[in-house]
């Protein structure tokens, strides 16, 4: 009897124990997109308080034509990250004017994936990029995190302007 009650208390016990899955908020980024330099792309939320940043190093990663795959968070060159605005809207990236009513809080990705490539060269170190995400995971202070199915922005115009 005493055995069954230490096995019954060790179960429970273990049961207790389990890692429960981290609460993920889902962010969908459907709103405004676009990019500059060499390479970033933005796309906000459809209501503007968050925006996801890609900055791409080309040169770094050797970007083609060609699609090619990349993990966020082990890929030197690629940085993934959302800038959360709280209850105010972003303004503009890629202006000599950025005025923000706040400072936005960034929050670096941990894990996803970003294909990239380039689809057209421009005159004068300008191109054309489409940048898909997809799973992208950005840890939270509470220990959650936000959670990107996927997004993309296709047709992006960027570079540097002579």
């Amino acid at each position: 009897m005493v055995i069954i009650l230490l096995t019954a208390s060790a179960l429970f016990l273990q049961s207790l124990l389990v890692i429960q899955p981290q609460a993920r908020t889902r962010l969908i980024f459907d709103g405004e997109y676009g990019g500059c330099q060499n390479i970033f792309v933005y796309r906000a939320t459809d209501d503007q308080t968050k925006a996801l940043l890609v900055d791409i190093n080309s040169e770094r990663l050797k970007l083609s034509r060609k699609r090619k795959a990349y993990q966020i968070g082990s890929t030197p060159g690629l940085e993934v990250l959302i800038e959360d605005y709280g209850k105010y809207k972003h303004n503009e990236y890629c202006s000599d004017f950025v005025q923000y009513p706040q400072k936005a809080r960034r929050i670096y990705a941990v894990a996803g994936t970003v294909t990239v490539f380039i689809s057209k060269h421009l005159k004068r170190h300008r191109f054309v990029v489409t940048v898909r995400l997809k799973d992208v995971s950005v840890p939270k202070s509470d220990g959650s995190s936000y959670y990107v199915e996927s997004t993309e922005m296709k047709n992006v115009v960027v570079g540097y302007l002579p």
